[in-house]
């Protein structure tokens, strides 16, 4: 039975689906006895690259994903969740933006401010800067400087300047990757989805990168910047379908010339 409900998980009819998580209750328990299964299944169907969900297929298994999945799982679980299946969705970009927001209404809607889960320490206060900036006129160049608000608050950073929409999403980061007690592990965590085969994964990867480069210093920034260039291809970065011809991956992806510049001397040193 347990394979047969797993199964389902990659259903394109809502109706099925909606049966499927009808009772949580009973459903969570099936499985969480398999999680890896389950979860290979749900990437499979909504955040593997090149995958396109309907926006209802999406809030069908993101809502049961966060509402009582979630509440169930093990740290590890967790973790294997946020990386998989909750990442490629934090990007904005002009083909996926009503997708994005969908993602970040569901996100607001299951973790409030006060927190809850621990491994989301990541995703602290992200979801009002997206809040915030829904309230505006969405442009192509208003996403770009969303995805660098996100970037900057889970790298750690004070959001302020050329990184917000509007004064209103100024605001002091008081956690994530910088303030996390386990940021050598976040950072490994994010090396990795430099590497992913999903392009939205590696923008993002990227943003974060080139805002955490920014914050740290000494040593740290030396050996940080030295792993970032050993994994490093912007072209790769080309997968993401609305990027602009005329513009350079550098302006739209955030990781800014002069990080890359910083990279690229350390490495000649």
């Amino acid at each position: 039975m347990r394979s047969a409900l797993i199964a389902r998980v990659q259903d394109s009819d809502p109706q099925v689906l909606a049966s499927l998580y009808e009772h949580p209750s009973i459903l969570n328990p099936i499985l969480l006895s398999d999680p890896q299964a389950y979860i290979d299944s749900l990437a499979n169907a909504i955040a593997y690259p090149g995958a396109k969900p309907k926006r209802n297929i999406l809030r069908l298994h993101l809502s049961y994903l966060t509402a009582h999945f979630l509440n169930a799982a093990s740290s590890e679980i967790l973790q294997m969740i946020f990386d998989r299946i909750l990442f490629p969705f934090l990007l904005f970009s002009k083909p996926r933006q009503h997708t994005a927001e969908l993602f970040w209404d569901v996100i607001s809607q299951n973790f409030s401010a006060s927190g809850s889960a621990p491994i989301f320490e990541l995703l602290t206060g992200c979801a009002d800067v997206v809040k915030d900036a829904k309230a505006q006129e969405i442009s192509v160049d208003s996403m770009s400087r969303v995805n660098f608000a996100v970037a900057a608050r889970i790298a750690g950073k004070s959001v302020h300047d050329r990184l917000v929409v509007s004064p209103e999403l100024f605001f002091v980061c008081i956690e994530n990757i910088v303030g996390s007690n386990t940021c050598s592990v976040h950072f490994e965590a994010l090396i990795k989805k430099l590497q992913d085969l999903n392009p939205h994964v590696k923008v993002m990867g990227y943003l974060i990168a080139g805002a955490l480069l920014g914050l740290l210093s000494g040593c740290h920034q030396l050996a940080a910047a030295c792993k970032v260039l050993q994994v490093m291809n912007i072209e790769e970065l080309r997968g993401v379908e609305d990027m602009p011809e005329d513009e350079t991956l550098l302006n739209v992806c955030s990781f800014s010339p002069s990080v890359i510049l910083f990279c690229l001397t350390l490495w000649m040193h």
